[in-house]
């Protein structure tokens, strides 16, 4: 027989220990959440989007959470993966100012800064602050 993946021997874990029909906050689901995280970097965002479905996240703690995981996964060279996770918990951009450096950065350092500059026209305050960053990678990469 197969062995389960480590993802699945965890969730089983968790289940035991903190079942969700019983734990329904977002303090009580932190566990949840990382192990949420966990798939979504790990290459299985089909099952992070199924267990983010039956998590706390309309609470203000869950969102800034979950804007802070996206950040978090375009930090990690996966920018396009975090506004697809974004767009999963209802946001059309990143929630602060600070959350859309990872983007940016994650973008210019791939050389894309035409992506960059389209996350930047969904907020007026981010184009103003990252429209320096983004030009000097034009400059840089003359393309």
């Amino acid at each position: 027989p197969t062995q389960p993946d480590v993802y699945s021997v965890v969730e089983q874990k968790l289940n035991s220990a903190l079942p969700l029909k019983e734990n329904t906050t977002f303090r009580s689901q932190a566990e949840w959440f990382n192990l949420q995280y966990k798939l979504l970097v790990s290459g299985y965002p089909e099952r992070a989007y199924n267990l983010l479905s039956k998590l706390e996240t309309e609470s203000k703690n869950a969102k800034y959470y979950l804007d802070l995981t996206a950040s978090r996964v375009a930090e990690e060279g996966a920018p396009e993966t975090a506004l697809t996770f974004l767009s999963k918990i209802g946001l059309n951009k990143p929630a602060t100012l600070t959350s859309f450096e990872s983007y940016i950065n994650s973008w210019i350092k791939s050389k894309q800064p035409d992506k960059a500059m389209q996350l930047l026209s969904l907020d007026d305050n981010a184009l103003h602050y990252y429209l320096p960053t983004v030009l000097v990678a034009y400059q840089s990469d003359p393309d």
